[in-house]
């Protein structure tokens, strides 16, 4: 006669060890991601800090922001004179206290030929250059800009961010027609005046805005982001947000939100500095 062999299976006890032993392992995960996307937005915030701190201490120390500084001579690798040498611009717009046009939108890629010309777009690349040159910022190659031929990239003549992408400078008037679709999306106008960040995917190409995904920042990274340096709110104070429709939630009668139930990267921050 054949024995039938038996075979032995899980108990429901085993099962449910498992079953928490994985789920265990699925939070570690997730929280594990939490605590690096929070480190990366801290370290973000971080990084906009000392790019204030360095344009201050260049302000205090040559009277003038860096990139609408006339003293060419006293930058290292600049020519002698004003208006002569890799950091030539003209001296009508040198020194007016604004960096680049005075109604740049910040997201449009000025940067594209801007660095080979001597307008006041040349600017917003002269700033990372002379904080690069006077050794007040770190992390860029102030030999590139404000010519790199190749770029400019982030990473190297530009700052990146742990997100990706990078920051570009400018001016910002608080018009809203200088900001287009950039302002309309959080549902209010930017009024951030003067001296600006803009948190970009790329500093030349318009790839930033229109395409759902496209841009830098998740809405609940630029909502932990903005809570952390600002009031956390996406229309007011010193940060605000522009992008596409899903970055904030407009259904809140009192004042629009961080869509932050979002997760496509719809979102770009501005960051008023020095102001």
């Amino acid at each position: 006669m054949t024995k039938l062999r038996q075979q032995k299976g899980f108990t429901l006890v085993e099962l449910a060890i498992v079953l928490v032993i994985i789920g265990l392992l699925i939070g570690g995960i997730l929280k594990g991601q939490e605590l690096m996307t929070n480190a990366r937005a801290t370290a973000t915030v971080v990084q906009f800090k000392a790019v204030e701190a360095a344009m201050n201490t260049f302000l205090d120390s040559r009277g003038a922001l860096p990139g609408d500084f006339d003293g060419n001579n006293q930058i290292p690798g600049c020519g002698n004179t004003p208006g002569s040498g890799p950091c030539s611009i003209p001296d009508a717009t040198a020194h007016n206290g604004i960096i680049g046009d005075p109604n740049w939108p910040l997201t449009q890629g000025q940067y594209s030929g801007a660095l080979a010309g001597g307008l006041e777009k040349y600017e917003p690349g002269l700033f990372w250059f002379y904080l690069a040159a006077t050794g007040l910022l770190s992390g860029i190659d102030g030999t590139s800009l404000p010519a790199d031929p190749a770029g400019p990239f982030f990473g190297k003549d530009l700052p990146e961010t742990k997100f990706g992408g990078g920051m570009l400078v400018g001016n910002g008037d608080g018009a809203p027609t200088r900001y287009g679709s950039r302002a309309a999306a959080p549902g209010g106008n930017v009024t951030i005046t003067g001296t600006l960040l803009s948190l970009v995917v790329d500093p030349v190409a318009l790839n930033d805005i229109g395409t759902p995904g496209a841009m830098l920042l998740k809405p609940t990274v630029a909502a932990q982001i903005d809570r952390k340096a600002d009031d956390g709110l996406p229309g007011g104070g010193a940060v605000q947000a522009f992008g596409n429709a899903g970055c904030v939630d407009n259904t809140n009668m009192v004042q629009s939100l961080y869509n932050e139930g979002n997760t496509s990267r719809d979102c770009g921050l501005y960051v008023g500095i020095g102001n």
